[in-house]
């Protein structure tokens, strides 16, 4: 998957672009991942018009001071941009809240959303070193103070079977982001209980979630598929909290079926998966 540097929708971000055919999907990058970790995936999406970025101050973009609303205005202006009316969103991780964000203000730019790994319910459940960064600006100045070994230990319990052999592009992509993109965590208490999943959310939601997730655990997605009206809720077991990239063979597969595309790739789906 070959990406770039370009300023879109006011930012200045890295962008994966495919035009293709078909409803356009947008693929958010995790945290501290980027949009690297979609390229086990990226292939296996076919002939689709397709995106695949980092969020502004997340990944290979440029530094900023983002949350959850600055960058759900970002996706609606990189949408008028791009000329696209409506998209399928995948949101993992920091993506979640972001997700829910356009689909609470936003929901007539959204064919569907699929929610992995991330906070989208009030308070959510989350480990206790995630409460920490969220709710303790001294854990966070002390985290932000050695991103190589924050990014590291994140990436280590982030995965359980899949992860990457060289993880370096990760973390030299946030040698000076950690201290902002905490910022983005420390937001949630502000921002969250008005964007949670709930009823009024009329948005096809696939809750595609790691079943041994141990930053953001599955508990999480049943919440978020209980709460929402149209929801379905698949749960990978064995697959850590980078779902998306820890068994990119079991989420591209459910990926797909979601949006109706035919794996050209032969990739196959070993995993075991929980679905409801």
């Amino acid at each position: 998957m070959e990406w770039t540097h370009t300023t879109l929708g006011g930012a200045h971000i890295a962008r994966a672009l495919h035009i293709g055919d078909g409803e356009p999907i947008v693929l958010i990058g995790a945290w501290p991942q980027t949009l690297d970790g979609w390229a086990r995936i990226w292939p296996t999406l076919g002939n689709r018009t397709r995106l695949a970025l980092d969020l502004p101050g997340f990944g290979h973009s440029a530094p900023a001071d983002s949350t959850p609303s600055s960058c759900g205005r970002f996706l609606v202006a990189a949408l008028d941009e791009l000329g696209w009316d409506r998209v399928h969103l995948v949101g993992p991780d920091v993506g979640v809240p972001v997700t829910l964000w356009m689909a609470h203000h936003h929901p007539e730019r959204l064919h569907s959303m699929v929610l992995s790994d991330g906070p989208g319910t009030w308070p959510p459940d989350l480990s206790r070193d995630l409460r920490w960064m969220v709710h303790s600006r001294v854990v966070r100045w002390m985290l932000g103070l050695d991103a190589r070994r924050f990014v590291q230990i994140a990436l280590d319990r982030g995965y359980v079977g899949g992860k990457p052999e060289a993880p370096e592009h990760f973390v030299d992509a946030y040698r000076d982001k950690v201290p902002s993109t905490l910022g983005f965590l420390a937001s949630y208490p502000r921002e969250l209980p008005a964007i949670a999943a709930g009823p009024s959310l009329r948005t096809p939601a696939l809750v595609l979630w790691g079943g041994d997730d141990v930053f953001v655990p599955a508990s999480n997605a049943r919440a978020i598929a209980e709460a929402l009206p149209d929801a379905r809720l698949v749960i990978l077991d064995g697959v850590g909290h980078f779902s998306h990239d820890d068994a990119p063979e079991a989420y591209g597969a459910e990926l797909r079926d979601w949006l109706g595309i035919e794996d050209t790739s032969h990739a196959t789906a070993s995993d075991s998966v929980t679905r409801s």
